[in-house]
């Protein structure tokens, strides 16, 4: 019980303040959340939208919450001579 107010609480915080480039989409289960997160300007991700599926076990805050996606994103970095 004590997760499901946590959850509320912490959905409230988000739909008042969204954390930037972030926003909450609505399922039908609150321990279940899906995470939308925008690419970053000026990059290849310019104009993308990614889904983050996130579930909170039932002794949330104590265990972290886990994320569910199998999104991989491979960051290459060269350095010119």
């Amino acid at each position: 019980m004590e997760t499901i107010f946590e959850l509320q609480k912490e959905l409230v915080e988000w739909q008042v303040k969204p954390p930037n480039g972030f926003r909450h989409k609505v399922t039908g289960n609150l321990q279940r959340w899906i995470i939308e997160v925008d690419g970053a300007p000026g990059t290849l991700y310019t104009n993308e939208r990614y889904q983050l599926p996130v579930g909170f076990p039932e002794n949330y805050p104590m265990e972290a919450p886990q994320d569910r996606s199998a999104l991989t994103i491979e960051v290459q970095s060269t350095l010119e001579e």
